[in-house]
């Protein structure tokens, strides 16, 4: 019985990882950006879901590198194909013996791919709704490290099968989103319910080929008002989103649910090339996950 709930500890462990990297690649449900801060350092609101030292060191622990390239198709660019490209990269201090949390190290990689697809279907003069199918290709590995005698026997127990291994995973990802757009005179009004749902298999040398199927679920609501500068040659805008998580990704970010906002300035049409839309940097809040806290981020084609 303890060997079957090892066994499943540590599939639910594995299928986790990848279905973290669903998530933290998808920028419209979380953003990383750069030089990453507690809100509570600058203005104390006593409130620890809006920040924390520990929040900063995890965020500052992970780093999420992405790739992304689109391009639309069809006689009123109704279709759709996004791809992207990402690296995720984790260092965390682990507790195979407790008395010496710093001298054990976990650290992990996923890299991986996806290519999707999505089509427009006009709804009425304001609503649109886009159906999707997205394919996540993801290789996690992971080494652990220690000068601790102590932890030597359970690191030869927990070898090859959750430490000092690697996996694969094959996700497929339908969803849809139901788009809001409200022009007005300053600017525009842009609300969106996305939902995605993912599901695959897995293989590799973790727990001898035993990872079972990865699958979870994740919606995302927002709202961002844009206000256009210099004859919408600037776009300043701000913006906020709730994101609901399913039992796999509660475990990576901590929470059942967790709130966003941003502010930020856009510059558009910077260059001569339709691939570039617009370009700016904006100021982002997690509020109430295991990565809450602000950070700024470079915004690449927002809308």
């Amino acid at each position: 019985m303890l060997a079957d709930a090892i066994n499943d500890d540590i599939k639910t462990l594995l299928q986790s990882r990848f279905a973290a990297a669903v998530i933290l690649t998808d920028s419209d449900a979380l953003e990383f950006g750069f030089a990453s801060f507690d809100p509570n350092e600058l203005i104390d609101t006593g409130d620890d879901n809006l920040g924390s030292d520990s929040a900063i060191e995890n965020r500052n622990n992970k780093s999420t590198y992405i790739l992304p390239y689109g391009f639309d198709f069809g006689a009123h660019n109704q279709h759709s194909i996004n791809s992207k490209l990402f690296y995720i990269n984790s260092k965390n201090d682990v507790s195979l013996v407790d008395a010496f949390d710093d001298s054990q190290q976990l650290t992990e990689h996923s890299y991986g791919g996806a290519v999707g697809y999505s089509y427009q279907i006009p709804l009425s003069e304001h609503w649109t709704l886009y159906p999707s199918f997205n394919t996540y290709l993801t290789y996690y590995k992971n080494s652990y490290s220690t000068d601790v005698p102590e932890a030597q026997e359970i690191e030869d127990a927990l070898n090859g099968r959750i430490i000092n291994t690697s996996a694969w995973a094959l996700l497929f990802e339908p969803g849809f989103t139901l788009d809001y757009r409200l022009p007005t005179s300053w600017g525009r009004w842009h609300a969106s319910s996305k939902w995605n749902y993912f599901n695959g298999i897995a293989w590799g040398d973790a727990n001898d080929g035993d990872i079972g199927q990865p699958d979870g679920w994740y919606i995302t609501n927002r709202v961002t008002g844009y206000y256009d500068l210099l004859s919408q040659k600037h776009t300043v805008f701000l913006g906020a989103k709730r994101v609901d998580l399913s039992a796999i990704l509660q475990s990576e970010l901590g929470a059942q649910h967790y709130y966003g906002a941003s502010i930020g300035w856009l510059y558009n049409n910077p260059t001569h090339w339709d691939a570039i839309k617009n370009i700016g940097l904006g100021l982002n809040l997690n509020y109430g996950s295991a990565l809450k806290g602000g950070s700024i981020v470079f915004h690449f084609n927002k809308f």
